[in-house]
């Protein structure tokens, strides 16, 4: 059989006392601050309404004109004051002193002939015009390895392929060498040096040789011939 026993009886004390009480708390709690809050807007408004109508109006400021009496007349000054005149100084000049005038003779001189050749030795009457001509324009070779600039790079017109050393095709040896060429203005080749990247040794002196003995066409730049180094590969095969 189950018997039923109440909170309150079970607990005398502490949550069923609150819980008991909290309702009429709570309702008594909103009405007076839902009527604090009325009260607040109340006064807010009236405060507003009694502040516009107590506004001060600002103090008049009088303004009293007076009637000034009119300018005295202009005929009893003089208004031209005298102007005394500045004292002339005369300039304190110089007695001038005449002086005898001096005469030049000008006589025109015409050079004789031996004055004419010590003047200017190695010249006589009727020779030709002395023409002084400017020296002609040292060459500057370019630098290997170094752009320049082209607007048409060197063609060959004469070839001549290198000769396979014996040695180097009993020994067995094959590859590519690279030679750099710098041709002349003239389209001859100056200077001929391996690239170190593509040298074979056994295979770059038939390389050099054969070079030598090729022929270009110059490069040119404002249709000018240059100097300009070129690369020149050469690949030796066994087959």
């Amino acid at each position: 059989m189950t018997t039923v026993v109440s909170l309150f009886e079970f607990m005398p004390y502490g949550a069923p006392e609150l819980q008991s009480v909290a309702r009429r708390y709570m309702v008594r709690a909103l009405l007076l601050s839902s009527m604090l809050c009325t009260l607040l807007f109340a006064a807010a408004g009236l405060l507003f309404s009694v502040r516009g109508t107590m506004r001060v109006a600002p103090a008049s400021i009088a303004i009293h004109l007076q009637s000034l009496p009119a300018p005295p007349a202009l005929e009893k000054y003089d208004l031209l004051l005298p102007v005394t005149p500045a004292r002339q100084v005369q300039p304190s000049l110089g007695v001038p002193v005449p002086t005898p005038d001096e005469r030049v003779s000008i006589e025109p001189t015409i050079p004789s002939q031996e004055q004419l050749r010590t003047i200017s030795p190695g010249t006589e009457a009727g020779d030709r015009p002395l023409v002084v001509e400017a020296p002609a324009p040292q060459e500057t070779v370019p630098e290997w390895k170094k752009y320049v600039y082209v607007e048409e790079m060197p063609v060959p017109v004469r070839v001549v392929n290198p000769e396979y050393p014996p040695i180097a095709r009993e020994a067995g040896v094959s590859g590519r060498v690279i030679a750099h060429v710098l041709v002349s203005r003239e389209g001859r080749v100056r200077d001929v040096k391996i690239d170190p990247d593509y040298s074979i040794p056994m295979l770059n002196d038939a390389a050099v040789q054969a070079v030598r003995q090729w022929a270009f066409k110059p490069a040119l730049v404002n249709s000018r011939p240059i100097e300009v180094w070129v690369a020149v590969p050469f690949n030796f095969s066994l087959q």
